[in-house]
Order: C-alpha cells, then structure tokens, then sequence
C-alpha cells in the first residue's frame, strides 16, 4: 500500500511540474546522424499532458570512428527541468563510482565513472531547453568519451 501512495505522488508530483512549464515549444535539438560513425535508429517518445506536448525524450545509439559504442539519450522541452548534480565541490566518489563536474561544449556536466559499468556524461543544457546523457562501458577513457560528447553536441547545433 505505501509503495502505491509513493507512486501516486510522484505522479501528482510531475503531473504539476509538466503542466507548470507548459507553453509553446522552438525548435528542439536532435540526436545527430554523425557521418564517420555507425548511427543506430532514433527512438523518440513524446511528452504529453493535457495542456499539449511538454517536449519528447530521445535515445539512440552509437558506434564512433574509434569502434566504442555509445547510448545517447536527449531531455528536451519545459518538462525535463531535474538535473541534480553532485555537491559543489567539483569531484568526490559513492562507493567504487566517482563524479567530476566539468564543462563540456560550454555546457555544465557530470561526469561519473564506475570501474566496472564505465563512463556516463550528463549534459545540462538548459538554457537551450534539454538534458544529454551519454553512456558507455569501461573500456574508454575519460578524454576518448568526452571528445564523442562534444562531437554529439556539435551535430546538435
């Protein structure tokens, strides 16, 4: 019964924060055909509520020049508004996972890194109205994932 209260909630929760950020959306970013890599099919689902479209969610996957697969998922519109960042201080760990939070393509960003899952990037671009998030196994290194993060949010543009 509580866990049916707490899914209620949240519910109500976003329900409220979706109709509160409604009005007309501008052009929305995409993921990106890049060129050089094998792009993978773009899946999109809309955000709906009863005041319109609140903005969509997007994933698609990735296998760069270099052969690393990556997912690529975009946030965009008024309803992806929750991007909750690690402390101010700009490193630390949980556990074995450790967080950095850098700037990417001038955009505030989380990098984590587990030694046994790998990377994932969490763009906040909320001035331009969407969230990326970029993940992928252990076997890439730190600066190999964020020149493919900076070239997904070039094809953006």
């Amino acid at each position: 019964m509580r866990i049916y209260q707490i899914v209620i909630l949240c519910v109500i929760i976003f329900t409220g924060a979706v109709c509160a950020g409604a009005e007309t959306l501008p052009e929305h970013p995409e993921l990106p055909y890049i060129e050089e890599w094998r792009c993978g099919e773009t899946r999109t689902s809309e955000f709906e509520a009863v005041s319109g479209n609140q903005g969509y969610w997007q994933e698609r996957d990735y296998i760069t020049d270099t052969g690393v697969p990556l997912k690529a998922t975009l946030l965009w519109g008024p309803g992806p508004r929750f991007f909750n960042q690690p402390p101010a201080d700009t490193s630390g760990s949980a556990g074995q996972a450790t967080y950095e939070i850098t700037f990417i393509g001038g955009f505030k960003s989380t990098v984590e890194h587990d030694p046994v899952l790998g990377y994932s990037v969490a763009v906040n671009a909320f001035d331009r109205r969407f969230s990326l998030t970029v993940e992928c196994g252990p076997h890439i290194d730190r600066a190999e994932l964020l020149r493919c993060v900076e070239v997904l949010l070039e094809g953006m543009e």
